[in-house]
């Protein structure tokens, strides 16, 4: 698996996705969901969402599916620390490992637009798979500003898989109005598109205050575990050369309906 996200998973890293906690309100705000319903996250790295939810909404029934079999660890441990039980965590491939119409709701954080741009649409069809009729995509992602040409994106793109292994953002589907279509064509409307920067500093949630111990647990230990903590060196090394390319990205909340025909 990728080497940062490794360094992520063994650090307990939280809010690896646009605007961190505020992006993560803005899109609990979009869930609200009911009792009973069954909710799924895509790629929950550390599992701090999730906690957040369990505790928030208990009488749901949550699920993640992750790549990552170091984060799924990661995400189990947190989930103990914090006493929290009955949520199904499962590793997935190409496929999600659920029937077809299982969930009301599915939602990710910075995770589809730094899948290989050749299997984005094959999981928007996975989601739209396990999505019950008019269930909901709610996800949490960077893009590119319209302004920024390919060639740039391309250069950067390169720039930060060899730096870290993964993508900025994607280069088939770089802008908001990409991604309308991306979910039309896989069976997926549209029903809100904002941007992430327009977000008000209030628009916060309380952090679960044993999941903020857990995270702050990992942020100790790569400052202490001498291979964790040159992995952390080199990290803020990368991403201290990397800072000027925020002003090309913005962060993008959608919600998708999965339509009943």
């Amino acid at each position: 698996m990728n080497k940062l996200l490794d360094f992520f998973a063994h650090t307990h890293t939280p809010f690896l996705h646009a605007r961190g906690k505020k992006g993560t309100a803005a899109l609990l705000v979009e869930l609200e969901p009911t009792p009973g319903q069954r909710i799924l996250e895509i790629g929950f790295g550390t599992g701090q969402t999730l906690v957040e939810i369990a505790a928030r909404w208990p009488t749901i029934e949550l699920y993640g599916a992750e790549k990552s079999a170091l984060m799924l660890d990661t995400a189990r441990r947190r989930l103990r620390f914090c006493g929290i039980k009955n949520v199904n965590l499962q590793l997935y491939t190409a496929r999600l490992p659920f029937p077809n119409g299982f969930f009301d709701t599915v939602f990710c954080e910075s995770v589809l637009a730094i899948v290989p741009d050749e299997t984005l649409p094959g999981l928007f069809k996975e989601i739209n798979r396990v999505l019950k009729p008019g269930g909901r995509l709610c996800c949490n992602e960077s893009l590119w500003l319209p302004e920024t040409t390919a060639d740039t994106i391309r250069a950067i793109n390169q720039q930060c898989l060899d730096a870290f292994g993964i993508v900025q953002a994607s280069a088939t589907y770089p802008y908001p109005a990409d991604w309308q279509e991306l979910g039309n064509l896989c069976g997926l409307q549209t029903e809100k598109m904002q941007s992430l920067e327009i977000i008000r500093a209030s628009t916060m949630h309380r952090v679960h205050l044993r999941s903020a111990l857990f995270s702050r647990i990992g942020w100790i230990k790569g400052r202490l575990i001498p291979k964790l903590k040159r992995a952390n060196r080199q990290w803020r090394k990368n991403e201290r050369l990397f800072e000027g390319y925020g002003r090309f990205l913005a962060g993008h909340l959608f919600v998708f309906k999965k339509r009943n025909g």
